[in-house]
């Protein structure tokens, strides 16, 4: 009777995980996707900050028209006063100053629009947790 149980081990698992490495594979393909939607997002309502007169509602109601996620939250829309650094192209902040250092130029509008959704992966990924907060952050010159 031994003979007829040799290789069912082998045979389940030779079944079982394509199904497993194709559902994490989809589950981390899902959340890069959603990943860049909320990036998207982010971006999408800093550009309606450019194009209108800048209003926290508007600005996150763009944001959130931009996806088809629905539940992406805009957890900031803040406008701030910067310089650019010439040598680097960096975004520094103006701390106040009426000219740029470096460029003689004064300090720009910059708008900076943060969204968030929290993802839950198909399956539970070992030493990562069950509900992880997706981030989009986007920075756009205003004038």
């Amino acid at each position: 009777m031994r003979g007829a149980r040799e290789g069912v081990a082998a045979l389940e698992f030779a079944l079982c995980a394509p199904i497993l490495i194709l559902t994490g594979a989809a589950s981390l393909g899902l959340a890069s996707w959603t990943r860049m939607q909320v990036g998207n997002a982010a971006r999408a309502g800093a550009a309606y900050a450019v194009n209108h007169v800048y209003n926290l509602a508007s600005v996150a109601t763009a944001a959130q028209s931009a996806t088809a996620l629905s539940s992406v939250i805009v957890t900031s829309a803040e406008t701030t006063q910067s310089c650019t650094d010439p040598a680097s192209g960096r975004i520094t902040g103006a701390n106040g100053a009426t000219v740029c250092p470096g460029t003689g130029s004064p300090p720009g509008d910059y708008v900076t629009v943060t969204t968030q959704i929290p993802y839950s992966f198909m399956m539970p990924i070992p030493g990562v947790a069950d509900v992880k907060t997706l981030n989009g952050n986007a920075v756009t010159r205003i004038r």
